[in-house]
């Protein structure tokens, strides 16, 4: 269940930009090497920042489905909620830097990102 919240949460975090794919679009295996390499604070850091921002934020704010199931406007509105708030915030925080991790792990996205003028 953490890791399908920590999914939800870092595609929510990164949907894509017209020249660059949404994370959601993204194959790889990420997720194995995060669990093999990532140091336990941070792994606990977004297990963490998944269940209270994809998990229970959503629920506080009146919708029933996870953060992955709520319309893009819907998702936009709890991140933001997030971000106004301190504890939260700097969870956010830590899914940034993971999805930032995910996106980047993909060859195509970094050849994108090297030919980029």
């Amino acid at each position: 269940m953490i890791r399908r919240l920590e999914k939800e949460l870092t595609c929510a975090l990164l949907p894509g930009t017209g020249a660059l794919p949404p994370l959601s679009e993204l194959e790889g295996d990420f997720w194995s090497r995060f669990d093999a390499a990532a140091p336990p604070h941070l792994r606990l850091g977004m297990g963490v920042a998944a269940l209270a921002l994809a998990g229970l934020l959503p629920r506080l704010l009146g919708h029933l489905p996870s953060l992955g199931g709520l319309p893009a406007a819907d998702r936009d509105r709890v991140l933001h909620t997030a971000e106004r708030l301190p504890l939260l915030r700097d969870l956010l925080e830590v899914a940034k830097m993971v999805a930032c991790f995910a996106y980047f792990d993909d060859d195509g996205v970094q050849r994108a990102v090297r030919e980029a003028p």
